[in-house]
């Protein structure tokens, strides 16, 4: 009797040294593939966010680079007729200026429709159209024909009015810092 129950004793310490203390191999390996997974998929939405930011950034400069063409045109009072592009150099970019005049109801009236893109010196080619608005031009002379062929009224010396219009048209562009 004594011996079944030295046994006993001795069972329940044998299991306790077999039971393995800390993780398996298994178990570290696949932590370290969740956290790694976990990684990734941080860096691409930081990776997403970053050109996101940066393409907000380039939008926002082409947007003032058209607010200032309009100015110009409205300054020089430019008539334009037909289609013209030109490079600028502002907001520490270069950019392509496309802009095509239409008719309207009034002679005196055109609709200009301006694109403003990103353009590469090195390359000499256009990257990406950032940017769009269409105003409507006002010919220099018109208010005062308006003016006199009516009785007095309140004219405005403002020739022309902007309708502004951000838009995407290459979502493949990849912004670099």
């Amino acid at each position: 009797m004594q011996n079944k129950i030295s046994l006993q004793h001795k069972m329940p310490m044998q299991k306790r040294r077999l039971r393995p203390a800390g993780f398996t191999l298994i178990e570290v390996v696949a932590a370290l593939a969740i956290f790694a997974l976990a990684a990734v998929a941080l860096t691409k939405i930081s990776m997403q966010y970053s050109q996101a930011t940066a393409r907000s950034i380039l939008q926002s400069k082409a947007q003032f680079v058209a607010q200032n063409e309009v100015a110009l045109m409205q300054i020089q009072q430019q008539w334009l007729s037909g289609q013209e592009s030109k490079q600028v150099t502002s907001q520490g970019e270069t950019w392509q200026i496309d802009k095509k005049a239409s008719k309207t109801i009034s002679p005196n009236v055109q609709r200009i429709d301006m694109r403003v893109s990103l353009y590469d010196r090195s390359d000499a080619k256009v990257l990406s159209g950032l940017a769009n608005m269409i105003f409507f031009n006002l010919q220099s002379g018109a208010s005062e024909d308006a003016t006199h062929a009516h009785e007095p009224s309140d004219v405005s010396e403002d020739t022309t009015h902007a309708h502004d219009e951000i838009t995407d048209t290459d979502d493949s562009l990849s912004l670099q810092p």
